[in-house]
């Protein structure tokens, strides 16, 4: 992102989408546009737990060769319990993201951007 891009985001600072092994900050403007929209849409804090990952870190936290984080298309969003989830997961939708990932196991979902991906997708995994 541009850095005089940060000046219009309201909610989300640089920090939060950086890798944090190599403090690298190759996160899609869009997808913080998005996210941004999203988190006012929500009324409540939005946690990154992941935005960009080197390559290095995205092995280290075991990410897929193939993960949208790689390009800067994708963050994970702390979702504490089920009722967060259903907030931040319709607000996601109604900020305009069509890929959207829920976790049985873990407590956040993942979205991203990636043109490269399939679209309008909600998987459970």
């Amino acid at each position: 992102m541009p850095k005089s891009g940060w000046t219009e985001i309201e909610y989300f600072v640089k920090q939060e989408f950086m890798c944090p092994c190599c403090n690298s900050d190759r996160i899609s403007a869009d997808l913080v546009r998005m996210l941004d929209r999203a988190r006012k849409i929500v009324g409540i804090p939005m946690i990154v737990n992941s935005g960009y990952r080197c390559e290095m870190h995205n092995i280290e936290v075991r990410g897929s060769p193939t993960s949208s984080h790689l390009k800067g298309f994708a963050a994970d969003i702390s979702t504490p319990d089920h009722q967060t989830r259903y907030r931040i997961v319709r607000a996601l939708f109604l900020a305009g993201f069509r890929r959207v990932v829920i976790y049985r196991d873990k407590k956040f979902v993942h979205v991203d951007t990636d043109p490269n991906k399939p679209q309008d997708i909600l998987p459970i995994v």
